[in-house]
């Protein structure tokens, strides 16, 4: 048990093994617990981090010793999934209760995500939800202790920086440690904290409601005078540049110079578009090798440069690929990279003849 400044209590703990499912369940029904926030999945690579707990959409139904667990609605999102559960007791007359689970899916095998927001963005679809009548919060991954104490932390965090505007990160967390062992494992995730913090401070609640879209764009267009800029402008001029935050060794080697229109404008290594020379692809298809987008682990001088990057979509991590205008010489590149990828619409945004505007 941990009890936030908000007054609402959390429960932490591991994620529950097949033996354990039962209790699981049962400290879920004791202790009035609604919300359940899940941040693994079952499988990561060969490992098993936990048993799956609840019932298919195709099951309905399933029973975990006394409790009765039925699930109404399984809504897949691209970082998360949000579970409508109810559950019963046999031998408890009073009425049953929803459970809403929230998995979130996009924390890597190894290391933590990349972008904080995704933390930041959970934390608010579990905020939506919760409320003083709604019992502990309950929080797992596997062990119950790193990604756990992560999330955790990030949020009480953020409710001091709410309430006082100040945050003890070092302090919160060895609270923690004093209450669950390991809490925040590894220093990779005790960084990660801090960057959602900043990542919080320097830009606020960005997320607008569809029905206040119409509204909040009103606002942000006004003026105070004339000289001034709007909120929009000035919300733009906050956009980070992010420029080198990664490595673009391979945009930047001397080979590769010629092959960028602008340089200015390098893919980063860590998801630049890979694909293969004309006559290695040729030799693994005749081997009926199966090559995916998800190539990135190919050594280095089987595949040849382009300058294009993977840019996720809402529902598919690699759902676009961003790139450069083809220049004279890397036509054919462009169209080995189209069908080596299986690419089937190609989005033009620019006329054949340059000009001196932006893109």
């Amino acid at each position: 048990h941990l009890e936030m400044l908000h007054m609402i209590k959390v429960i932490f703990l591991a994620g529950p093994k097949e033996e354990t499912i039962d209790d699981f369940w049962k400290m879920i029904w004791e202790q009035k617990a609604t919300i359940v926030v899940m941040v693994t999945r079952c499988e990561e690579g060969s490992k098993v981090k936990c048993a799956k707990y609840w019932p298919s959409m195709e099951e309905e139904t399933a029973s975990y010793g006394d409790i009765i667990v039925s699930i109404n609605e399984c809504k897949v999102c691209p970082d998360y999934i949000i579970q409508k559960l109810h559950i019963n007791h046999r031998r408890d007359k009073s009425a049953g209760r929803d459970v809403t689970h929230i998995q979130f899916t996009s924390w890597p095998d190894h290391g933590v995500p990349d972008d904080p927001h995704l933390l930041l963005k959970l934390r608010r679809r579990v905020n939506t939800l919760s409320n003083f009548f709604s019992g502990p919060i309950v929080v797992h991954c596997s062990a119950g202790v790193g990604r756990t104490g992560t999330y955790i932390g990030i949020d009480a965090m953020l409710e001091g920086l709410e309430a006082e505007g100040r945050v003890d990160v070092y302090g919160y967390i060895a609270k923690l440690r004093r209450q669950r062992c390991l809490m925040v494992q590894v220093e990779a995730q005790y960084i990660l904290i801090h960057h959602a913090l900043v990542e919080y401070v320097q830009y606020g609640e960005t997320e607008v409601f569809v029905s206040e879209l119409p509204n909040y764009l009103s606002q942000m267009k006004k003026k105070d005078s004339l000289s001034d800029p709007s909120l929009l402008e000035a919300e733009f001029q906050r956009l980070p540049l992010y420029r080198n935050w990664q490595n673009q060794k391979a945009g930047r080697k001397e080979e590769n110079r010629q092959k960028n229109r602008s340089t200015t404008v390098i893919p980063y290594d860590y998801n630049r578009v890979l694909f293969k020379h004309e006559e290695e692809w040729n030799r693994e298809s005749e081997q009926d090798v199966d090559s995916s987008d998800e190539d990135s682990d190919c050594e280095e001088e089987t595949n040849k440069y382009i300058n294009a990057s993977f840019i996720p979509s809402y529902w598919v991590q690699n759902g676009i690929i961003a790139t450069q205008g083809p220049l004279p010489e890397t036509i054919g590149d462009f169209w080995n990279m189209v069908y080596q990828k299986k690419v089937k619409v190609i989005v033009m945004l620019t006329d054949n003849q340059e000009t001196k505007y932006a893109d």
